[in-house]
């Protein structure tokens, strides 16, 4: 609902934008405006013109162009998909969450920061591709749950692995774990937090990150 405000809102500046753009160009390059100056007796005005007009035109052209590009904005972020979780395969996520988190090293947003700069680790994201591309944790590698064991093999045994998903909500991260573990890695651990916590905590992410998911 606020969204939808703040983009009508958007919507009428940009209106207000053209509009005013439109008159102010008018004003400025038609003659006959100084011609109805001087017949309604304010042709002492007129000398002035150039100072008023021309800034006045400017402001409504970038007027235009800011609200444009924000309600163009906001516009993309409104047909953007919730997150779908790759197991249940909806949003919000409605698994049963207690059989997938029991045994499970988990691990928070901090001390993901720390390892990836005092160690070489794995850090995966198993959402799919397009979320991946949406936001994703700098120097993270997109692997989706439903495609890891296929590449598990390409993991290297000897460095520590983190799996993510989308937030606490989301189980994939759990299910990446209990996967990975059972071909045999041992140094993995699950960031239950993922996405949402890390960017929640401005901690540094490639994409535009404009999933709903990640509010």
């Amino acid at each position: 609902m606020v969204m939808k405000q703040e983009k009508e809102a958007w919507f009428k500046l940009l209106i207000t934008g053209i509009v005013g753009t439109i008159i102010v160009a008018i004003c400025c390059f038609a003659p006959y405006f100084v011609m109805i100056l001087t017949l309604i007796g304010l042709s002492f005005f007129t000398p002035y013109l150039d100072y008023i007009l021309f800034p006045l035109l400017l402001f409504f052209i970038m007027l235009t162009i800011i609200s444009f590009l924000k309600w163009r904005r906001l516009s993309k972020k409104k047909n953007m998909k919730k997150a779908i979780c790759p197991l249940c395969k909806s949003a919000p996520c409605v698994c049963d969450t207690s059989k997938y988190k029991n045994d499970i090293n988990f691990i928070g947003a901090e001390e993901v920061k720390e390892k990836m700069k005092q160690s070489e680790v794995v850090v995966i994201n198993v959402l799919n591709k397009e979320y991946f591309e949406d936001c994703h944790i700098k120097e993270s590698i997109g692997i989706p749950l439903n495609e890891l064991k296929g590449k598990a093999d390409l993991l290297d045994r000897n460095k520590e692995i983190i799996v993510h998903c989308a937030n606490y909500m989301c189980t994939a991260s759990s299910a990446a774990y209990k996967l990975l573990r059972e071909m045999g890695f041992k140094k993995i651990l699950a960031f239950e937090g993922g996405m949402k916590e890390w960017k929640d905590k401005s901690y540094s992410v490639e994409g535009s990150c404009i999933l709903d998911y990640l509010k």
